[in-house]
């Protein structure tokens, strides 16, 4: 029965369909394409068809949005049964591609953002792609982003931060979108970027390292394992190779799904975690035992990694790894307990002493442990004794390499510099904007369109803090945006001298 609140909003949805009517508004087709007959029925939540009248509606005043959703068209929005209206926006968004995807009519994604759910997520996510990769439609993506940001489900934000991450150096302008999304998300929770981020990783309905599910009267455990795969066992701990025989096919489905899920976000997890080793980002040792210990896919990387505990002035106390059973262990070998006021982070190697670093590579060897990412096996350049004073490094200044080569840098996390005459190239910079810190590598003989010059050449390299960036080339060592060498975090000088010396020896 309906409610009379329900009753209303019918009677003022009917009286403003009425008025747009008689000003002639609704005559015309809005869309050359729209065909309701060809499209699934959308149902009220009283359980009735909704009429093309109302749609119609609906469409006029989403084509007039500006910023946020009309009252009129929540009218319309707000009756709908939006847990049947799944096929309804799917052919709508086939239709709108079918067309042209008319920057026009885009406002059929608001449709899409407002009616689908989560279950058409992979689907949505590959026209994005498309579009970015095949059309080169690159503010339609942008604005298809915004249905993920409406569905607000921890899945659909994850997409979006893989949007942001892989479009950080090529078309970064989709990458700038997606990553903007993500602040402004965090700043309404009043969270940082990290802390919203830490919240995206799901569960996977496990209690602590184990899902419990019963076949046939018994219990069984899936835990996943250090290849981030699932794993199970039976309730003695007997591993099984598989999930157990007669598993229901629903549950079958939902741990192959669980590992489709699995391997994305280890993906994600990678990019993420190599970069916090890099930035030397630190959480509070509370909030990484709640994280890495408490979160089934993130406690197996916490025990294929080396961890340091720091105290409140950064300074390193020591460094552990974490058993299997959950307990954490020094390079001593003793058992030991994170202080509550201590902050917690990946270590990176050219900060360890040699003797903790070779300790740390023979543990790991000796439980036949692979790391996710590398860690402890990273190439460590220090900054070479008569640099320490300098602010420009001339080391590479000629050294001739394909201009493939220069171009390979996008794939680590460079990107071009400013773009001169004829769309030549003049340097490449890495930004690592959180320590105001960019790279900077000169190039010569290398440009859009022409990447393939066997005769192109590296410059000089340096430092600039990143209110200075993107730069072109700088001639004056004594140039204040200059940072001296000695000044450059460890971690970033190694990082970026890694990669210009595998791009200078290929």
């Amino acid at each position: 029965m309906e409610t009379t609140s329900s009753s209303d909003a019918q009677a003022k949805l009917q009286q403003s369909i009425a008025a747009l009517q008689k000003t002639g508004k609704l005559d015309k087709p809005l869309i050359g394409w729209w065909n309701d007959a060809a499209l699934p029925p959308l149902y009220t939540l009283a359980g009735n068809t909704l009429d093309p009248l109302s749609i119609k509606f609906l469409l006029y005043h989403l084509s007039k949005m500006k910023r946020d959703i009309p009252d009129e068209a929540k009218l319309v929005l707000d009756q709908i049964d939006k847990s049947k209206s799944v096929d309804f926006v799917l052919k709508v968004l086939e239709l709108f591609v079918q067309n042209g995807s008319n920057n026009k009519e885009k406002y059929c994604l608001i449709l899409v953002s407002q009616l689908g759910n989560e279950s058409i997520l992979p689907i949505v996510k590959k026209q994005i792609t498309d579009w970015i990769e095949r059309y080169m439609r690159l503010q339609l993506a942008i604005t298809a982003l915004d249905i993920f940001t409406t569905w607000g489900t921890p899945k659909s934000y994850r997409t979006i931060y893989e949007f942001a991450k892989k479009y950080k150096t090529k078309k970064r302008n989709v990458g700038t979108a997606a990553s903007a999304i993500i602040r402004r998300s965090a700043e309404k929770q009043g969270l940082t970027e990290e802390q919203f981020t830490d919240r995206l990783m799901p569960d996977f309905g496990f209690e602590g390292s184990f899902r419990y599910f019963e076949v046939e009267g018994q219990t069984y455990r899936a835990y996943i394992d250090m290849n981030f795969k699932l794993a199970y066992q039976n309730e003695e701990g007997k591993p099984l190779k598989s999930f157990p025989k007669n598993t229901p096919k629903e549950l079958q489905s939902e741990f192959k799904d669980i590992n489709k899920e699995i391997k994305g976000i280890t993906q994600m997890q990678n990019s993420r975690l190599t970069n916090e080793m890099i930035l030397q980002t630190k959480r509070t040792a509370t909030t990484w035992s709640d994280l890495f210990q408490g979160n089934p896919i993130l406690f197996t990387y916490a025990m294929r990694l080396a961890w340091g505990e720091y105290d409140a002035n950064n300074l390193l106390k020591q460094t552990f790894v974490c058993q299997e059973d959950g307990s954490l262990l020094n390079a001593q070998e003793e058992e030991i307990v994170l202080d509550e006021s201590s902050f917690v982070g990946l270590v990176h190697p050219i900060l360890l002493e040699e003797e903790i670093l070779q300790h740390w590579k023979q543990k790991f060897y000796e439980s036949d442990l692979t790391q996710p990412f590398a860690q402890l096996h990273r190439p460590l350049i220090r900054v070479p004794e008569e640099l320490k004073t300098q602010r420009m490094d001339t080391s590479f200044q000629g050294k001739k390499v394909n201009g493939y080569q220069i171009f390979g840098l996008e794939k680590t996390g460079w990107a071009r510099g400013s773009v001169g005459d004829g769309g030549s190239i003049s340097s490449y910079q890495r930004s690592f904007a959180e320590l105001e810190t960019t790279a900077v590598i000169e190039t010569e003989g290398i440009g859009i369109g022409y990447y393939s010059n066997p005769e192109a050449a590296l410059g000089k390299v340096y430092f600039v803090r990143t209110r200075f960036a993107p730069v072109w080339e700088i001639y004056d060592e004594k140039d204040i945006r200059l940072i001296p060498f000695e000044k450059v975090p460890a971690t970033i000088y190694s990082e970026v001298m890694s990669d210009l010396q595998r791009l200078g020896n290929t």
